[in-house]
């Protein structure tokens, strides 16, 4: 009785201790870079969430799920957030919408965000914030490429 009570607290106190600091992407006390398009006929919204830990999320918290995709490409979300800030894109103040409008916020680890967003045909996204958007996009596909190949087979 004495050892699977002694079991008993080891294995409560090893779940606590496992427990994560956050739930949601949102939770995050780092910087977290969140990206995606939005409008069109239906409105439909299409938006990841990468943390400065390497962690990425799929759907949004307004729509109220939020999916996290595991990945093995932790150092090219460290690179996104290193080529924000070298590409001084926190200085950009762009705020155009359109029929379909791509956006990128940055939260920093004090609270503040800065929000980037654009339509497609509009000339006051740089060339550099397109390339740069269309990686995003080019990342989160392998992200969701390798989440879909690791799903079991029914």
């Amino acid at each position: 009785m004495k050892l699977s009570l002694s079991f008993l607290l080891i294995f409560t106190i090893s779940l606590i201790s496992c427990k994560s600091k956050y739930n949601t992407p949102y939770d995050y006390q780092g910087e977290r870079l969140t990206f995606g398009t939005m409008g069109g006929f239906a409105g439909k919204v299409t938006e990841y969430t990468l943390l400065s830990n390497g962690d990425f999320y799929k759907g949004t918290g307004s729509e109220g799920f939020v999916d996290q995709l595991s990945h093995d490409m932790k150092d090219r979300g460290v690179q996104f957030f290193r080529n924000y800030e070298l590409m001084n894109f926190d200085t950009l103040n762009i705020d155009e919408t359109g029929n379909i409008t791509n956006y990128v916020v940055m939260y920093k680890k004090d609270k503040s965000s800065h929000r980037i967003q654009w339509a497609d045909y509009v000339e006051a996204a740089t060339p550099e914030l397109k390339i740069y958007f269309k990686n995003l996009f080019a990342f989160a596909k392998d992200v969701n490429a390798k989440y879909k190949e690791s799903l079991p087979v029914k």
